[in-house]
């Protein structure tokens, strides 16, 4: 291993977005002078890509050691992070062999693997949660890989101790492990004590795409026949249903004693790269969530998620939905008046019509909405609480069984939608299943969302967040909500329900890129995938501000793979939204100067509607560079300097 230390502690500052970011203490490890290759061909190495890295997570305030491994990085020369109070130093790097590469034909094998050391460095204010870092290197910058920042201290597993349940590594809680299933079949074994009436919380984290941990909680038992018998109390392999890569569990003990964890992966795979982190911690309430999930130090404010249980609710819902479309008035079957052309009411040519029964004034529609909080009892329909539309409701289904009740009053033709937040507990944990019903209690739809699946002969099913209807005749119908099944029921299973207007709108924006590597003379295609609402019917534009000099944006054809023959699916129209997909390419010309920093670009989309253009929207961005020598000196070059860019 060649050492590259130095003490160099240059902050370039970087925008992105709202959020200062900042290239932090760069070491330059081959990537000066002489490094010319033919402009307009095609690199034929990869792009930088990050594995993992090891220890997953750090507490603040403190200096450690870490170990990221990938391809590509030969030439790393900078970490990118998410906020000033995480630094790094990139101390030396390394080429190490593929264990994939012994057994292939030359041909075929992949480029080697490198080892890169870091000294990562954490203020004490540093915030906790998952941060985000990236390299840069002689190929272009790397993925985005994770490091959490924790209060507690961070243990690093003991391999020799951990290997087996007979010698498992004791911890302590509150606290932090991060280790390695470097083998498959290989578990991870920790001892706790726990004492009688005490509740912890468990949670793995994987610091990997394809890594799904597990755990499990064994009591040493014993049995007549195997007096070093475990006996399994508890298992997970998902801490909720928004992550594959998570796994969490919560357990109140009633004896006092010694307890094991095990750590294992899905399946029984196992890899060098399969980091993870496990964090242990008491809870002394009931009240507080059991499965305490790592929050991102820094939420990108950009992400727009619709359709999931977890987004939030608000009173402003109807303004950050009419935001994201065209302000104009709802057209015959919504709630408000409609036909409205302009939203000023002075405007030459305004339309005007008598509004729809039930329907507040047209400058409701971005005005703060009523919370109206449920009033048991409300079991029976008898009890239902009649609710004015557009509202939020917030309820409990607070024990097994239990079923809420709510009446609205709609006219013939009106098109509302159903959206459910979770603000405690999430499916599967807690499902909370919504059903509408006429006067005749005859259910006219609710949230579960039926098509074929597999290989066309399995029926699947899902729970929605947000489901749209249209109703055929004026009238009062019931809202029911409860748990999907009658035997789950608690005071955390609390819930917002938001009955409005339909709202004509971009949703969700997809960008199907991490990050741009250009080389001069060479294009790429940048994918968006565009949402489109609860019947919007214009057109969104889509536009990439802020490239490095040299690089434009060409709108581009594309050629669409061959799909077979669509499954069947019960009413998709009320749980799956219009989309269409954008290619664009970004070309950076012969002549575009390198990049030593990454250039954050900015994805904004505009809705149109008719010819009216809505606001510009920034929906995304991602890194952009252009690297003239992703072809490297060799680490043992004597070129190599420690300067600060390359």
């Amino acid at each position: 291993m060649e050492n590259r230390g130095a003490d160099v502690n240059c902050v370039r500052n970087l925008r992105k977005g709202g959020l200062q970011t900042f290239l932090l203490a760069l070491v330059c490890c081959g990537v000066g002078g002489g490094l010319g290759w033919e402009q307009g061909t095609k690199p034929s190495q990869t792009e930088p890509e990050v594995f993992s890295i090891f220890p997953l997570a750090g507490q603040q305030g403190r200096t450690w050691a870490a170990e990221i491994r990938g391809r590509g990085l030969a030439g790393a020369y900078a970490v990118w992070s998410d906020c000033e109070a995480l630094q790094a130093t990139i101390k030396s790097i390394e080429t190490i062999d593929s264990d994939s590469n012994k057994s292939i034909s030359p041909q075929d094998k992949k480029p080697a693997l490198q080892r890169v050391v870091l000294e990562m460095r954490l203020a004490s204010v540093a915030l906790v949660g998952i941060h985000s870092l990236r390299l840069l290197c002689a190929r272009g910058i790397s993925n985005s890989f994770s490091l959490y920042v924790e209060r507690e201290a961070v243990l690093l597993e003991n391999v020799s101790a951990s290997s087996s349940p007979f010698t498992a590594q004791q911890i302590q809680f509150p606290g932090v492990v991060s280790g390695k299933i470097k083998e498959e079949g290989e578990v991870d074994y920790f001892a706790i004590r726990a004492k009688a009436g005490s509740r912890l919380s468990f949670e793995v984290n994987s610091g990997g795409a394809d890594f799904d941990p597990v755990i499990t909680l064994y009591e040493p038992a014993g049995s007549w026949f195997d007096p070093q018998r475990l006996k399994r109390l508890d298992y997970n392999d998902d801490v909720s249903s928004r992550t594959a890569f998570a796994a969490g569990l919560t357990r109140r003990f009633r004896e006092t004693g010694r307890y094991l964890l095990g750590v294992s992966a899905f399946v029984g795979l196992g890899k060098p790269d399969y980091c993870y982190r496990l964090r242990v911690t008491e809870s002394q309430s009931l009240e507080e969530k059991s499965l305490p999930e790592a929050k991102a130090a820094h939420p990108e404010p950009l992400q727009w998620r619709e359709r999931e249980f977890t987004r939030q609710i608000e009173p402003d819902r109807l303004k950050t939905l009419w935001s994201r479309g065209v302000r104009v008035i709802e057209p015959v079957g919504s709630s408000f008046a409609h036909s409205v052309t302009d939203t000023n009411p002075d405007a030459p040519g305004r339309k005007s019509t008598a509004p729809l029964p039930n329907a507040p004034a047209v400058s409701s529609a971005v005005a703060e909405l009523r919370v109206v909080r449920e009033s048991e009892p409300n079991d029976l329909p008898a009890e239902a609480l009649e609710i004015t539309i557009p509202a939020i409701i917030e309820g409990t289904v607070g024990f097994p069984g239990d079923l809420d009740h709510y009446r609205i009053r709609v006219s013939a033709g009106q098109a509302l939608t159903f959206e459910i937040q979770t603000l405690l507990e999430v499916p599967p944990l807690f499902s909370p299943y919504l059903e509408a019903l006429d006067s005749n209690d005859v259910q006219l739809f609710n949230n579960v969302y039926q098509r074929i699946g597999g290989d066309g002969d399995d029926w699947v099913q899902s729970l929605e967040p947000k489901c749209l209807y249209t109703f055929e005749k004026s009238g009062e119908y019931l809202l029911r909500v409860r748990d999907l099944t009658s035997r789950s029921g608690s005071t955390k299973f609390v819930y917002r329900l938001l009955v409005r207007p339909q709202i004509p709108h971009a949703g969700d924006i997809d960008i199907k890129a991490d990050r741009f590597n250009l080389v001069p003379g060479q294009a790429e295609k940048l994918t968006v995938t565009t949402g489109q609402e609860e019947g919007f019917g214009g057109q969104i534009a889509v536009a990439v501000e802020n490239l490095p000099v040299g690089v434009v944006v060409l709108p581009a054809s594309d050629v669409q793979p061959a799909e077979g023959p669509p499954f069947a699916k019960v009413h998709p129209e009320r749980f799956v939204p219009r989309s269409d997909s954008l290619a664009l390419m970004l070309y950076a010309e012969s002549d575009a100067p390198a990049t030593a920093d990454a250039v954050w670009a900015r994805v904004k989309i505009q809705p149109i509607v008719g010819g009216k253009p809505g606001s510009w929207l920034q929906v995304g961005q991602l890194p952009v560079m252009v690297v003239k020598n992703p072809l490297a000196v060799g680490l043992n070059s004597p070129s190599a300097t420690n300067a600060t860019q390359p």
